[in-house]
């Protein structure tokens, strides 16, 4: 989402809005980074509830919410055009990110055992790299209309998941599940 976000844009922005490309890709690929922590803090928003925990995450989701409004506001005020809608997408996707973080230390502390799996690690590790090269890609080839960008972002997206899922079967063997007891 973050490395193919500008061309994305220019595939489905239509009309009237199309000289807003820059600022929908803008918050697109800001938002896109915050897809991970938001993900994560509703994961662990509901191990907190499974733990017999509702106010912790409550307490946290409030907070988190809060001050992503208060750096939206001062990032927002300190940007202008497409990076004032970056800096609003950064600031939330900040705000998820903390959240995450410290509902991750409530799990951990409670369970007594780590929530990062060791492969996490690794895959982080695989996918930088793709991603990069992705962002090479999308800015080295620059085609013209939607046909063009439809088959380059498919191109693109194809290879590197390919490329992603050949080389996690070989490095990111998954090892047996155990169980964790609270």
């Amino acid at each position: 989402m973050v490395v193919f976000a500008e061309p994305a844009m220019r595939l489905v922005v239509i009309g009237a809005s199309s000289g807003g490309v820059d600022l929908f890709a803008a918050a697109l690929a800001a938002l896109g980074l915050g897809l991970f922590p938001y993900g994560a803090m509703l994961l662990l928003a509901r191990a907190c509830y499974a733990l017999g925990d509702s106010r912790t995450p409550a307490l946290v989701s409030i907070t988190a919410g809060v001050a992503g409004a208060a750096v939206m506001v001062a990032l927002g005020m300190a940007a202008d055009g497409a990076a004032t809608v970056a800096a609003l997408g950064l600031g939330h996707s900040l705000s998820y990110a903390i959240g995450a973080a410290v509902l991750g230390a409530v799990c951990t502390r409670r369970l007594g055992a780590g929530l990062w799996p060791r492969r996490a690690t690794r895959a982080v590790v695989l996918s930088v790299p793709l991603a990069l090269a992705g962002w090479a890609v999308a800015g080295a080839v620059d085609p013209r209309g939607r046909i063009g960008v439809a088959v380059m972002l498919a191109g693109a997206l194809a290879v590197l998941g390919g490329a992603y899922v050949l080389l996690a079967r070989r490095w990111l063997r998954a090892a047996p599940l155990r169980a964790v007891a609270p």
